[in-house]
């Protein structure tokens, strides 16, 4: 993964931890394919920014809080 990729990974960590929607979604590219574990169970995903919209309503819905926390191999 390129210095570029880890930077963004972690801003959209960041970004989800602090509770901003906004500046994580805006790190998505508006045609990306999101394929979040349930998602991959259930055999589908999301797609742009739409769909990363959905995958957020989704979260908010089913969990009271959801945190990321990375870990250093």
């Amino acid at each position: 993964m390129s210095e570029e990729n880890i930077e963004i990974a972690l801003a959209a960590v960041d970004a989800w931890n602090r509770g901003d929607r906004e500046a994580w979604l805006a790190l998505w590219d508006e045609e990306a394919e999101f394929y979040p574990l349930r998602a991959q169970l259930e055999g589908e995903s999301y797609w742009g920014h739409e769909g990363v919209e959905r995958f957020l309503a989704e979260m908010t819905e089913d969990f009271e809080e959801v945190r990321f926390e990375i870990e250093e191999p």
